[in-house]
């Protein structure tokens, strides 16, 4: 009964991922038209190839997997120390505010000196960059009490470090939820070349910064969830809702990971390991959020008056993503910032709300909903480009630029979405309800939070280890799925 109930899940991933493939990898009319049938056909070969020559035993010949991945993490390394330096990063928009902001804050200057008057108040208006802030103004310090300045560099020698971070515990991760040592290898190589990782390197803000919180948080939880004594359990779930609490703070979606576990475990591990389990991720949770609030008021960034004040509510970024494609919008923006204060601009935001769903109907929601999806699914660049474009005028700057470089990044998009569909389509079929379930049940409720919330495809980038393991988890089930299509129209036609 539980893997029915579970099942639902995984037909609702199957059903949002089969829509995604329709209105993605079908729409006629698109730039890169031509990338589309050549990913469905890379995507055959690629999972012919793997069935007729992978390795059928669980520990794969060579080299081993803790090797590889000490191999992979040091030529990431290096790779990134000479994109940083080599590119000279320059950070944008609210990249380079925080910047702006914790170096002001750090040398003893007024927070918001050297911004436009618009973004005055930053940190008091935006509470979902609380925990950024208190990271990056402690990597900021150490590095001034050591040097008496910050160099240009600190923020992405920073950032550099987390991703490493990021690719260990995607090793770790890639070991539960994988049960052959092939599927490990591919993971960590996919990471080691996908062009987006090395665009991103240099970027010191919460989408790549948040990355070692989505695949930590998910191992720290498997790992509770399999620890045989009680005192382990406890450990691990403490460290998991610990872990969750501070990378919701700097990454709202980290909070999908939280859901994701409770509603998996309280069909899985018992009902007294569930309520344990969803006790202490929820006081942990709201603990971390406490813990962050207070930390704000105590280092004297911002006072509880001047939230109340320039805080925008959850709200904004609800009627945010109503207006068009989903994305930011200034218009939104300045109907907030144009209120007195949070509870005017949360009223005005409902009203809003209000007004915008009785003005599009049924069928103007919908041709919203597909732009949205649109909009978040079909830039496999993540946004890299734009996040470039201020960089000076080196060669590695046109290379992530270019046409070639964008080419590349959607082909590798679009095999792994097309994977993805394959895993939840296969879980649906055969009712999978294994380690790889949370990791499909993040990614849905992080497809479903996108649709609520405001939309970008560079917020998807923290989970992109996700959906790495789950595309390989899904070319594995295409030559099974595929040969269980085969036999059944063979015995159709025999009848």
């Amino acid at each position: 009964m539980n893997k029915k109930i579970l099942n639902i899940a995984n037909m609702i991933g199957s059903a949002y991922f089969l829509t995604v493939f329709i209105i993605i990898l079908l729409m006629p009319f698109d730039s890169c038209f031509v990338l589309k049938p050549l990913s469905l056909i890379c995507t055959a070969l690629i999972a012919f190839f793997y069935s007729k020559y992978a390795p059928k035993s669980n520990v794969s010949k060579g080299m081993t997997v803790r090797k590889l991945y000490v191999i992979c993490a040091l030529i990431i390394l290096a790779a990134d120390l000479a994109v940083a330096f080599l590119m000279r990063y320059q950070p944008v928009t609210d990249a380079l505010y925080m910047d702006t902001i914790c170096r002001n804050f750090v040398e003893g200057r007024d927070m918001y000196a050297g911004l436009d008057p618009g973004h005055e108040y930053y940190i008091d208006r935006y509470s979902n960059q609380w925990g950024m802030f208190l990271i990056q103004i402690s990597v900021y310090k150490l590095v001034y009490i050591f040097f008496g300045r910050i160099p240009q560099l600190t923020g992405s020698i920073a950032n550099i470090l987390f991703f490493q971070l990021s690719y260990f515990f995607t090793y770790k991760l890639a070991d539960k939820v994988f049960k052959r040592d092939l599927h490990k290898k591919i993971c960590l190589l996919v990471m080691l070349f996908h062009p987006v990782l090395y665009s991103f390197s240099g970027i010191f803000y919460t989408d790549m910064m948040s990355m070692p919180f989505t695949t930590c948080a998910l191992w720290l939880g498997i790992s509770a969830q399999e620890s045989k004594t009680s005192k382990k359990f406890l450990l691990y779930t403490c460290l998991t809702a610990v872990v969750i609490g501070m990378g919701y703070s700097v990454k709202g979606s980290i909070g999908i990971i939280a859901a994701a576990f409770i509603i998996y475990s309280f069909f899985t591990i018992g009902i007294k390991r569930f309520i344990v389990f969803a006790s202490v991720i929820v006081v942990g949770f709201a603990g971390m959020k406490y813990t962050v609030t207070h930390t704000m008021y105590a280092v004297g960034a911002v006072t509880e008056e001047s939230v109340e004040k320039h805080g925008f509510p959850m709200s904004h970024w609800i009627m945010m993503g109503l207006k068009g494609r989903g994305g930011y919008d200034d218009e939104c923006f300045q109907l907030s910032f144009e209120q007195p204060d949070k509870d005017a601009r949360h009223e005005n935001s409902i009203n809003t709300i209000k007004g915008m769903m009785k003005d599009y109907g049924i069928s103007g929601f919908s041709e919203h909903l597909v732009s949205k999806l649109i909009y978040t699914w079909n830039n496999g660049t993540y946004q890299s480009i734009w996040q470039v474009k201020d960089c000076p005028d080196t060669f590695l700057k046109r290379i992530f630029i270019s046409s070639p470089y964008r080419l590349f990044c959607l082909l590798i998009h679009y095999i792994i979405v097309l994977c993805m569909m394959a895993s939840y389509l296969s879980s649906m079929i055969y009712r999978r309800t294994d380690k790889m379930f949370v990791l499909r049940l993040t990614i849905l409720g992080l497809g479903s939070f996108l649709l609520i919330w405001e939309t970008r495809c560079r917020y998807m980038l923290n989970m992109l280890p996700l959906f790495i393991m789950v595309a390989i988890d899904g070319l594995e089930q295409i030559p099974i799925m595929a040969g269980a299509l085969v036999q059944r129209c063979k015995k159709h036609f025999r009848q």
